[in-house]
């Protein structure tokens, strides 16, 4: 389907509510099948199957190739009809958890996993679209904050399953299962709501989100600033793909009386602060007293350094004061990947929100391929006090580059309007 496809949307706001939480559920299941090696991680360092620095390698592979194609990607989304992509992400999902649960051989492992990366290119970018662009205007904003929960989510029950799996195995096992059921229920739940779409134009107004601008896309990104928040992107998530990940074995080699259960389950606790803090956000900091999305972030920001300070001690200090840390910066990092989204989610104006969606998850995938061997390595040749020092260094830059992309926001918004 062409580029009419772009043009239709949703009146209905209960046909609306109904499309959008499956394809949250949809996205917490992708989100957590991308993840199996690293909610596995323990299990596989305690197994002794690989290091720390073997299993991350494999999930950098996953990005090295996801990565550049985020960018065709979101560009594919805003030209074709977006249940196809979804299609095609889903079915890697479940061709290569179900290879990797029955093979177990390293190179077989890492080439199943850049196939998943290849076929999975599109999702984020095609779920982004239909959000922003499918669903009814009441339901767009909405729709993204409702959707800021389905990553965190999506890891929770990756841990959850993890900490209570006989065999690291059975991970890639529940993840291949639950795919196969979205992908055999999906085509019917889109099919229904997209028989109920109307071109863009035959709808009332209620807010300003028909009739894009013509814009030069460079020229938009330039404009905005949206070319300094990319580099916040790939910074932040740094830091928070290594929370989410590297922490439940971090916290077991750093605390002997820790176990693999108890580090996941910790870890759980963490990553359920990380879906406090979307909540936190949006009731007590945006919109009601911050109307700036990035300036949001840039607080954020500065909220996370002294949490990173304290972390830094891991292993010296009581495990309960580097899980408190750990939890506020979880809830800061939630905080800011909210903003990113509302950010993202307002270059739908000049239909350019799949390929910003795009790019922007390209830099963060891009920081996964860097942290997920990069921080492994690290942990295994120099301790657990560099990683912690990368934290640091990381959320440093994520300031600078905040405080640049700032006043670009700011006066396009003013402008804007």
């Amino acid at each position: 389907m062409g580029t009419g496809s772009l043009a239709l949307t949703l009146k209905d706001n209960k046909t609306s509510r109904n499309l959008f939480w499956y394809i949250a559920l949809l996205y917490a299941v992708v989100f957590m099948t991308k993840n199996c090696f690293g909610t596995a991680l323990a299990g596989i360092v305690a197994e002794g199957i690989m290091t720390k620095s073997q299993t991350g390698l494999i999930t950098s592979a996953f990005y090295i190739v996801y990565a550049p194609l985020q960018i065709v990607g979101g560009m594919l989304s805003d030209k074709v009809r977006p249940d196809r992509l979804i299609k095609l992400g889903l079915f890697g999902g479940i061709l290569s958890n179900a290879v990797i649960f029955v093979n177990h051989n390293y190179y077989v492992m890492l080439t199943a996993w850049v196939i998943n990366g290849i076929m999975q290119s599109a999702l984020y970018p095609a779920l982004f679209k239909i959000i922003t662009s499918q669903l009814s205007p009441a339901w767009r904003k909405k729709g993204l904050f409702y959707f800021s929960f389905s990553s965190a989510s999506g890891l929770i029950f990756g841990y959850v399953i993890a900490a209570f799996v006989t065999k690291w195995q059975y991970n890639f096992l529940v993840s291949a299962v639950c795919s196969l059921l979205l992908y055999v229920t999906f085509s019917a739940v889109y099919k229904k709501a997209y028989g109920k779409m109307v071109p863009e134009e035959a709808e009332e107004k209620e807010e300003k989100t028909a009739a894009p601008v013509s814009v030069k896309t460079v020229s938009l990104f330039l404009l905005s600033g949206f070319f300094f928040i990319l580099p916040v992107n790939f910074f932040r998530y740094m830091v928070d793909n290594s929370l989410k990940n590297l922490t439940p074995v971090m916290l077991m080699e750093s605390y002997p009386n820790l176990n693999v259960t108890i580090s996941n389950l910790l870890n759980v606790i963490i990553l359920v602060s990380g879906l406090f803090g979307i909540l936190l956000v949006r009731k007590f900091l945006y919109p009601k007293h911050m109307k700036n999305e990035v300036g949001c972030i840039l607080f954020l920001s500065v909220l996370m350094l002294p949490c990173a300070f304290i972390i830094k001690f891991t292993g010296v200090i009581n495990v309960w004061f580097v899980l408190i840390a750990m939890c506020i910066l979880a809830m800061c990092l939630s905080g800011a990947v909210l903003m990113n989204s509302f950010y993202t989610g307002c270059f739908a104006a000049y239909g350019k929100n799949g390929t910003a969606a795009g790019v922007g998850n390209a830099a963060t995938s891009l920081s996964i391929v860097l942290q997920s061997y990069g921080f492994a390595f690290i942990a295994d040749k120099f301790g657990w006090g560099a990683v912690t020092t990368a934290y640091i260094v990381c959320i440093v830059l994520c300031i600078l580059f905040t405080s640049c992309a700032l006043p670009f926001w700011t006066k396009f918004r003013k402008e804007e309007k």
